[in-house]
């Protein structure tokens, strides 16, 4: 049953967004908030680098982002998993996945959720800035939706509806909008151990119910306060928009700090913390300097990433390629609570 308080959630959620769609895009300070763009897939090499963190019977805290490392974690037999994230659309586009999951095929899935086969994208990333190669006109489809709705949750279908009536029905506008960072199914089946085959993607169909699962609307900087410990924890690449030189919100060394003194608090003996996922970790900067310069002007210095001190670094191959200088390779760093002061 829809409750009230769940209808206002949703309902609430979905005039925020519609309020972020009008306001125009800025190349330089993309927006992140509670009603901000959502992510269609990661865009982190996962698959790779979740291997080599145990997770299986284990709790673990991530960000839901795209919801797709929920689904990944489930197919690696985690015991249970909570979600946090700021941005509340992330809860509605996780919901999507799980429900399309039940309710579609493997191959309908990546065609409802890849945009592309390709995607060119300048600089930032930002959404505007996406040149679709090889467009799918079926992404979005409101015809599949329909499929996939009987197994929603009362409130996400609520969401959705009312997104899709804004569009008229139209699922290809609603997939190109502003709404979404796209996908494309190259990116999503490399990064994503559930969208290897068919196989995979049946057994985390079948896993998802064995996990107790949870979501939060939680700001990183105040994931020490939560009353639960976890076995793992997974930042993703938040690290990223914190200490950002546009949003500014901590540095480097605050970071570090408050995940060895505060977020560790929150893990269980031998626990571990993926601090941050960094893109072609040896291109500390991956923007284009004299972009930069001729907007900012003279005297402008880009300020490059320090390696996180006595943390354990995971590499993996660069999946997404767009801006990141041709590729190369990803890392992971992981804190070990027994391994660091």
């Amino acid at each position: 049953m829809l409750t009230l308080e769940k209808q206002n959630y949703a309902y609430n959620a979905y005039v925020e967004t519609l309020k972020y769609l009008k306001k125009p895009k800025s190349l330089l300070h993309p927006e992140f908030s509670s009603n901000s763009a959502m992510y269609v897939s990661t865009t982190e090499n996962f698959a790779d680098y979740i291997k080599k963190i145990k997770v299986e019977g284990k709790s673990v805290l991530t960000v839901t982002g795209s919801g797709d490392q929920l689904i990944n974690l489930a197919l690696l037999g985690a015991k249970r998993v909570d979600n946090f994230d700021i941005n509340q659309n992330a809860y509605f586009i996780t919901q999507l996945k799980l429900a399309a999951l039940q309710a579609l095929s493997y191959e309908e899935f990546i065609k409802f959720f890849c945009v592309a086969d390709d995607l060119r994208i300048n600089y930032m990333g930002i959404v505007a800035m996406q040149n679709k190669v090889g467009h799918n006109p079926e992404a979005f489809d409101f015809k599949t939706y329909l499929k996939i709705k009987p197994y929603l949750s009362e409130d996400a279908a609520f969401y959705w509806n009312l997104l899709y009536e804004e569009y008229q029905y139209n699922g290809c506008e609603l997939a190109n909008s502003s709404l979404f960072y796209s996908a494309t199914k190259k990116a999503m089946v490399q990064n994503n151990a559930y969208l290897k085959n068919g196989k995979e993607y049946n057994k985390a169909r079948e896993s998802l119910p064995n996990v107790e699962v949870h979501f939060m609307e939680h700001d990183i900087l105040n994931i020490h306060t939560l009353p639960y410990s976890y076995d793992v924890i997974l930042l993703s690449n938040i690290y990223e928009y914190l200490v950002d030189q546009w949003a500014d919100i901590t540095d480097h060394k605050d970071f570090v700090a408050y995940i060895q003194d505060q977020v560790s608090k929150r893990l269980n003996e031998h626990g571990v913390i993926a601090v941050a996922y960094q893109y072609n970790y040896r291109h500390k900067a991956f923007y284009d300097l004299n972009l930069i310069s001729k907007i900012l002007g003279k005297g402008y210095v880009v300020v490059k990433i320090d390696d996180f001190n006595n943390m354990k670094r995971i590499v993996v191959p660069t999946t997404v390629k767009e801006y990141r200088e041709d590729g190369g390779k990803d890392c992971v760093y992981l804190y070990e609570k027994e391994k660091v002061k």
